[in-house]
């Protein structure tokens, strides 16, 4: 649940750009798991874009996702702009576990269909 949904570009100004130290305890956390697992490979992951825009337009669980398909048809320019930012940051935090360490990565799209 999100008290403040994304629907707007100003909205989508307002998300940050990731920044891995405000996380770096995962970075740590899968170089503390792979040094000890040498012949277990660590999966990384993260949320898609898409699930992520699901989650952030419609701010509250939904099974008809009205407010995502409103801003597909009715912002498309709102809806690119939030998936660039999200594509970024996907981009920058699987990088970052790339780094640490993980083997493989996964993204999770759930709300694509």
């Amino acid at each position: 649940v999100f008290n403040t949904p994304i629907r707007s570009m100003a909205d989508v100004d307002t998300l940050d750009t990731f920044d891995p130290t405000k996380v770096d305890y995962i970075g740590k956390t899968i170089r503390l798991l792979t040094s000890g697992m040498l012949d277990v490979p660590l999966i990384g992951f993260c949320g898609a874009p898409f699930t992520i825009a699901s989650y952030l337009s419609e701010g509250v669980p939904t099974k008809n996702y009205n407010k995502t398909r409103g801003m597909l048809i009715g912002a498309p320019n709102v809806w690119s702009a939030l998936m660039t930012k999200l594509a970024d940051m996907s981009i920058a935090y699987l990088s970052m576990q790339a780094k640490a360490g993980a083997n493989a990565l996964q993204i999770f799209d759930s709300w694509v269909g």
